[in-house]
């Protein structure tokens, strides 16, 4: 079947040519507001796509989408498994056997942390059938949202959406996405059996916690068709469904108060929109009656909302255009840049017609193209958006494209470039801003808890550029906080934490803290019990099992305070020590390009005025015996980011030519683990390359001889 426009549908594809589109260019879909493209290289990821997404057209992706994902045939642990990445970042390894899951769980969380504009709630919503007025159910896992909704859309109800609606903060309309539901154990089994053909199934696959069957079941071209669409909000109802038979079915109103408790607690993006999403929480609390739904049965609970006149007005549908998609033709117009391949090519492929991702091409022309954006802004302006596309996910794999944001704002350029980019931008802006926003709440929380103590604290990476207030780092995001202390303080430091609810990870135990004191250079990551910030809590910058793991107290005596905080920072030659050990001997390869890119900015930007010194770095790497690492990483530098080194520095410091260093085995396996390259970026010898740094240098052998260091291995092994 095919429209009037020509319009093949991925049921009247063969999965063979779904399977060779999703190897090589991808797939595209709608949902919401949001353009995704999907690429896999597992046979059954074509198969469920073929089944689930059956009534939607067979379609390339738009040449900037809101989000690529990517998912892989792998291994983690001797297991078999499934690599899942978002825009060029592993998010998630799953086991193979929730291959089509994964899939399901990694487009939610797109929606749960990646949107900035859009509301968003664990519900479920529905259109009731005569009308536009959208139902709206919110409910933890378990309420019975799935089964409920399920029944819903087989028995006539338009379903947008299963376990995430998603609100147009404009009007407060909610979208449709037209996704598959799923259902798993005795739900599974209900729906199946009450309405044998009309349910749909895709693969079914099996979780382990409960022990039960999962499968999702395929929207109805009703439900495919208002994707696109926004409805309005008649009502808010929790489901509560009862083990007895007997319940019948009625609603209960919920006060204001108790309607906004629910939405809060069932908001998945509330908190990280701020302002607005508390703002936008309230109003629907006050503006939209809200109902706890008691019932028994699914069916019951069906007819008896037809019966109901939960809402007095009907408002007609709105066709929202997605934003990616009017931002590609927007960019059309403002750079010249024609999209007519990417739009028109609607047919089925043969293997012959693919096309593979150009990111994947050249990651050497890729990384000098983003080096040239990150010292010359300006050259971007005549970028097309299949360009800016591999820049962008080059940028986010590597954790560079929140500086990129920055600087280009900073610069006055981003109204230079295509809408669709500047979207693109802004989100990455968003994201950044809430990242610095925790960061600095949770460094001052810990500095109120620790001042009284008045031992000496050093930030360190990240946490401390953003605290120091270094220019060239307002961009820059980091995930948790570091700090560096003398070994005679950790007890009482770690004490005072621990008083103040930050606590180890429940799943280690005595041991594992045994083994992270003795043989690592800082405790296991202290997290606070409601917030979940990390605290890395150092004592040294490289592990005791390191051969060359050396005394930090002159580190700490030489630190600079920050002023207006109870913290201190690194000095500058430091600052470019703990940057070089840490790329060196931590095996963090994927971030290695914008780690780099801190290497160059720290020694550019130390003083000021005064220049960058460099005897005392060659000084101090004599004294700690890093000739070899800091050769290594300064080399590197030089070549990947254009760091410049004074003449003869590196002979008279590492007794090596950059040329001769260059050519060492090691070097060379650092230069492949830096530079992203392959299907999402995770070649077969890229990986190689940084597995073996993971485990470089290899520890000391009373290290090996310690059987906590066995015992944390074979915990690994299992999953622990």
């Amino acid at each position: 079947m095919t429209t009037g426009t020509n319009r093949v549908l991925i049921k009247d594809v063969v999965v063979s040519d779904i399977s060779t589109r999703l190897r090589n260019e991808g797939l595209g879909f709608r949902f919401g507001p949001y353009q995704f493209r999907v690429r896999s290289d597992l046979n059954i990821i074509a198969e469920a796509i073929h089944v689930v997404q059956a009534h939607r057209a067979f379609r390339p992706p738009e040449d900037l989408p809101d989000f690529t994902l990517d998912f892989q045939a792998g291994s983690e642990r001797f297991h078999r498994a499934i690599i899942c990445s978002v825009d060029g970042v592993i998010w998630r390894t799953w086991p193979r056997r929730l291959s089509v899951a994964a899939m399901e769980w990694v487009t939610s969380w797109c929606f749960f942390r990646q949107s900035y504009n859009h509301l968003a709630f664990h519900a479920a919503a529905a259109v009731v059938p005569g009308t536009d007025q959208t139902i709206v159910f919110p409910g933890n896992s378990g309420a019975g949202k799935s089964t409920l909704a399920s029944t819903l859309m087989l028995s006539g109800w338009k379903l947008l959406s299963d376990e995430t609606a998603l609100f147009d903060l404009e009007d407060q309309r909610v979208y449709g996405l037209g996704r598959p539901t799923i259902l798993k154990g005795h739900s599974l089994d209900l729906i199946e059996s009450r309405f044998g053909d009309r349910a749909v199934f895709g693969p079914r696959e099996r979780i382990l916690d409960p022990p039960s069957a999962i499968a999702h079941l395929r929207p109805t071209p009703e439900s495919v068709s208002a994707v696109g669409s926004t409805f309005p909000i008649g009502a808010f109802v929790l489901p509560s469904r009862s083990s007895d038979p007997s319940t019948p079915c009625q609603l209960e109103r919920l006060s204001i108060d108790e309607s906004f408790v629910h939405l809060t607690q069932l908001g998945i993006n509330f908190r990280m929109m701020g302002r607005r999403g508390f703002d936008d929480t309230i109003h629907l609390a006050r503006t939209v009656p809200a109902y706890r739904l008691h019932y028994h049965d699914a069916g019951d609970a069906e007819r008896f909302l037809r019966e109901q006149n939960l809402f007095s007005s009907a408002s007609p549908a709105v066709v929202k255009e997605p934003v990616s998609a009017a931002e590609q033709r927007s960019a059309v117009e403002v750079v010249g840049a024609s999209n007519e391949n990417a739009r028109s090519s609607q047919v089925i492929v043969s293997s012959g017609d693919a096309k593979k991702l150009e990111t994947e091409r050249d990651p050497a022309e890729l990384l000098r193209l983003v080096n040239r954006l990150r010292e010359d802004a300006s050259i971007c302006r005549e970028w097309d958006l299949r360009t800016w596309d591999r820049v962008i996910r080059f940028a986010n794999h590597t954790s560079s494209l929140a500086q990129i944001s920055h600087d280009l704002h900073c610069g006055g350029l981003v109204e230079y470039l295509p809408v669709g980019v500047r979207a693109r931008l802004q989100r990455e802006n968003w994201l950044t801003a809430f990242n610095h926003r925790i960061i600095r709440y949770e460094t001052a929380a810990v500095g109120r808890i620790l001042a009284p103590l008045q031992v000496p604290l050093v930030l360190l990476k990240g946490s401390a550029y953003l605290t120091a207030g270094c220019e060239w780092a307002a961009g820059r995001t980091t995930n948790d906080i570091d700090l560096l202390v003398r070994e005679q303080d950790l007890d009482d430091v770690d004490r005072a934490l621990r008083r103040n609810e930050f606590a180890p990870n429940e799943y280690n135990s005595d041991r594992d803290e045994r083994y992270y004191r003795r043989w690592l250079h800082e405790l296991a990551p202290r997290s606070h019990v409601y917030r979940h910030i990390e605290i890395d809590l150092h004592f040294r910058l490289l592990p005791f099992g390191d051969p060359y793991s050396f005394p930090v107290d002159g580190m700490i005596d030489r630190s600079r305070p920050i002023p207006g905080t109870p913290y201190s920072w690194l000095d500058p030659v430091d600052c470019v020590l703990n940057s070089i050990v840490n790329l060196g001997h931590t095996g963090e390869y994927r971030r290695a390009f914008r780690d780099l890119w801190d290497l160059r900015y720290l020694v550019e930007s130390s003083g000021g005025e005064t220049p960058f010194d460099w005897e005392a770095l060659s000084s101090r790497t004599e004294r700690y015996g890093l000739a070899k690492t800091v050769g290594n990483v300064l080399a590197l530098a030089a070549e990947l980011v254009g760091l410049e080194l004074p003449p003869g520095w590196m002979e008279q410091t590492t007794g090596a030519s950059i040329e001769s260093i260059r050519s060492r085995r090691l070097y060379r396996m650092m230069r492949t683990a830096s530079i992203p390259d392959g299907r999402a970026y995770r070649s077969r010898r890229r990986r190689t390359a940084i597995w073996f740094l993971e485990h470089y240098p290899l520890p000391k052998i009373r290290t090996w001889l310690d059987p906590l260091t066995w015992t944390k291995r074979v915990k690994f092994i299992q999953g622990g």
